[in-house]
């Protein structure tokens, strides 16, 4: 028994052989517009918290000594914490905006590629959001279970 090659699929198909039509790719148009929207504007006020607390970071530092009744290197590791979770909020709204350029890239130039690309990108960014869910439903369940 011979088998036979695979047919390539026809120019102009996607990636997942089939096309999208017009009000397929207007929703994909809209909900990229609105995901770089969200994400150019949470980067900006990203920016604008990094460059406060640089600009305060003594005065950050001997406020929460005083408040927590932390010394300065407890604080200071604070401070550590919320910029590692700054950075990963930073990696969170990079791919998304890199998700949604990606995708509007794809349908402005009708490229498969540039689309599956931005859908790889989406995939961190809900792998993320998945992650951070979790380990918050987890420290929630756990400060109930220690009250």
């Amino acid at each position: 028994m011979e088998q036979t090659p695979p047919v390539p699929p026809p120019p102009g198909t996607s990636l997942f052989e089939m096309d999208i039509d017009a009000v397929g790719q207007n929703h994909l148009r809209s909900v990229s517009k609105w995901g770089k929207f969200i994400s150019i504007t949470l980067l900006i006020f990203v920016a604008l918290g990094v460059i406060g607390l640089v600009a305060q970071y003594d005065q950050i530092i001997r406020q929460i000594g005083d408040l927590m009744a932390f010394d300065n290197k407890t604080a200071g590791i604070l401070l550590a914490v919320v910029i590692l979770f700054i950075g990963l909020i930073l990696f969170f709204l990079f791919y998304l905006l890199r998700a949604c350029s990606l995708i509007k890239q794809g349908l402005v130039a009708q490229n498969s590629d540039r689309i599956a690309e931005g859908f790889k990108a989406m995939k961190v960014v809900f792998t993320m959001g998945i992650i951070f869910s979790t380990l918050s439903i987890l420290s929630t369940i756990y400060a109930l279970v220690t009250l």
